[in-house]
């Protein structure tokens, strides 16, 4: 699994209501119901209070520290006795810091639109959160013993967090107010559009040449030439390229990004945009056909009602995720702790690795590394840390160094997939008996990764050891009698897969496809 795609489980939409109370309930449930502790992380004591500063703000660790509690919480819920692995731990991690950055976002976001919360304000909000704990999870202790418990509870809702989660609320308040739609507002939702575009990248060249090239595209499309032949010749979007620019039949509920779809409901039949620029790059959209689509139980009774609620709340939503998003681009970040200085980095490496700044990459890989050897020297670091250091130790080409960061990774416990890549990495340097110790320990630990065990034999078998590669290939093999006989449960990443097999082997695709499931993920490129 991608961080990309664990980054979505952890971060839902932008609802700043509905979610900051699910923060907040989450981990105070954590706080006064057993504190599970973190997954191989170390105490705090130490640690710098402050994770970044945003456009000058602080983001304060205990923000982070709740909002990794939670998703430790998620992840421990969907996997109770699964070993999550260092990946996943980098990956809440990462999520959790990019929560409480749009947390500080949303606050700072809510000052710009004049969304005030008194003092008094704040006090009303966290009685009615204290009297719900007590009310909900200590009703039955007797009166006395609640009293003790008031102050306590207070401390796990600080003013604070009370307050951003109103000033969230306020502002999904106002946009709200400020949203009125009318009943042919409603019905223009319902049109689709039968719609193409042209895209001219800006990431994989300067600006002002992408610019140049989508102008060009544009006065040929004004000239009368074929729009779906120019879609072929010069659109960089690979999912509508090859079919003449064709985005089929979408509306004002398709996932588009702000800008294109603002422009797209401008067009009638047969219209074309002018330049529309959004993150991608440079689009030129064409409508061929627009069609109304009216719901058919439109007319029954309560359902206009209900269909006008649901459009009134994507149109609060899409607004709101405008003035966030116009937030991220502008946003000013300073790092402070060390694993936010090499995540942050390590985002702006990928980043410039998919324009093609080789040199920028490099820098940025530098400084990720930076930032996450200070991490593991701290308090914070351990297994996580030292396995992210191993993969860009390998990247630019450190091995030796690499080597050293997943023998500290390891530590004290096995995990077959680190020991399996450490094991690669010593046969390379023909550290041969090394190598063949790491593979014996991946062996003894992939209990429950029977995919490993035919990569195990071929290393026992190109180690000249073939007592250890017969002994591998009867595990594989017995694995795969018993998946015939029942469906077997393995763990691929951190997902435990059910897989039954009708043949006496598994085949080549699906071999792969096993093993790419457990590749080490990249972070995507942080959203600023």
């Amino acid at each position: 699994m991608s961080l990309t795609t664990m980054r979505r489980k952890f971060k839902k939409a932008e609802k700043p209501i509905q979610w900051t109370l699910v923060v907040v309930f989450a981990v105070t449930s954590v706080a006064f119901f057993g504190n599970m502790g973190s997954l191989g992380g170390r105490p705090a004591q130490a640690q710098s209070a402050v994770m970044a500063r945003v456009n000058g703000e602080e983001i304060p660790r205990e923000l982070y520290q709740r909002y990794l509690q939670v998703n430790q919480q998620r992840v421990r819920m969907n996997n109770p006795t699964g070993n999550l692995g260092p990946e996943v731990e980098i990956q809440m991690r990462a999520a959790a810091y990019d929560m409480a950055e749009k947390e500080l976002l949303r606050v700072q976001v809510a000052k710009e639109q004049g969304v005030q919360v008194s003092n008094q304000d704040v006090r009303d909000e966290q009685k009615k959160l204290v009297d719900q704990i007590l009310t909900t999870k200590l009703g039955n202790l007797p009166a006395d013993q609640k009293g003790e418990f008031e102050e306590k509870i207070k401390e796990a809702y600080p003013a604070e967090l009370i307050r951003n989660q109103l000033m969230g609320q306020g502002l999904e308040k106002q946009i709200r107010g400020q949203t009125k739609p009318t009943d042919a507002d409603l019905m223009k939702s319902f049109q689709e559009y039968k719609a193409r575009h042209i895209l001219i990248k800006s990431d994989t060249r300067p600006d002002v040449d992408a610019r140049r090239l989508a102008e060009k595209v544009l006065g040929e499309v004004k000239s009368s030439v074929n729009f779906a032949d120019l879609a072929k010749k010069y659109s960089e979007d690979p999912g509508s390229k090859t079919k003449g620019g064709d985005l089929g039949w979408v509306s004002q509920k398709t996932g588009f990004v702000p800008e294109f779809k603002a422009a797209l409901l401008t067009l009638g039949k047969g219209q074309v945009s002018p330049l529309v620029k959004t993150s991608y790059g440079y689009h030129i959209i064409k409508v061929d056909d627009v069609r109304t689509s009216v719901p058919k139980d439109f007319n029954k009774p309560g359902k206009k009602a209900q269909y006008m609620k649901e459009y009134t709340d994507q149109l609060v939503q899409d607004k709101f995720s405008a003035l966030m998003d116009k937030a991220q681009k502008s946003a000013k970040i300073e790092p402070v702790d060390p694993f936010v200085k090499g995540y942050l980095a390590e985002n702006a490496m990928l980043e410039a690795q998919q324009k093609g700044n080789q040199p920028e990459a490099a820098k940025k890989q530098k400084e990720a590394i930076e930032g996450y050897e200070q991490a593991a020297a701290g308090p914070d670091g351990g297994s996580a840390i030292y396995t992210k250091l191993a993969q860009l130790y390998t990247q630019s080409n450190q091995e030796p160094k690499a080597i050293a960061a997943l023998e500290r990774a390891m530590g004290g416990r096995v995990d077959p997939q680190m020991a399996f890549q450490l094991g690669e990495l010593q046969m390379k340097h023909k550290k041969n008996t090394e190598a063949l110790a790491a593979f014996q320990k991946a062996s003894d630990a992939a209990t429950d990764m029977p995919w490993l065990r035919p990569q195990l034999a071929q290393r026992f078998r190109d180690l000249k050891r073939a007592d250890l590669t017969t002994k591998e290939d009867a595990r594989w093999k017995e694995w795969q009698k018993k998946s015939m006989q029942r469906p077997q449960r393995v763990t691929v990443g951190n997902q435990t897969l059910e897989l039954k097999h009708d043949t006496e082997t598994v085949s080549p695709a699906e071999l792969k496809k096993m093993k790419q499931a457990q590749q080490p993920a990249k972070p995507a490129p942080a959203t600023k």
